[in-house]
């Protein structure tokens, strides 16, 4: 496991795991509206080619622009 993924065990109380992947030719299937009110830590996993898509999805829904994040 990542070292970071056993930093989020250590510091979070929740934490909740999405897939970032999508299949070719259809959309991101996530419900940001609810994602973003979710309290704890997000992961994304295989998420790098919709990163854009998550952040604005994140944002545009409330999520605040300066909570840290991590790429790996």
């Amino acid at each position: 496991m990542p070292e970071y993924l056993h930093d989020i065990q250590r510091k979070a109380a929740e934490f909740h795991v999405f897939t970032g992947h999508k299949k070719q030719g259809e959309e991101l299937d996530l419900n940001f509206e609810n994602i973003a009110k979710l309290e704890g830590s997000l992961v994304f996993l295989m998420g790098i080619s919709n990163l854009s898509l998550i952040v604005q999805g994140l944002l545009s829904n409330g999520m605040n622009k300066d909570i840290g994040a991590a790429v790996d």
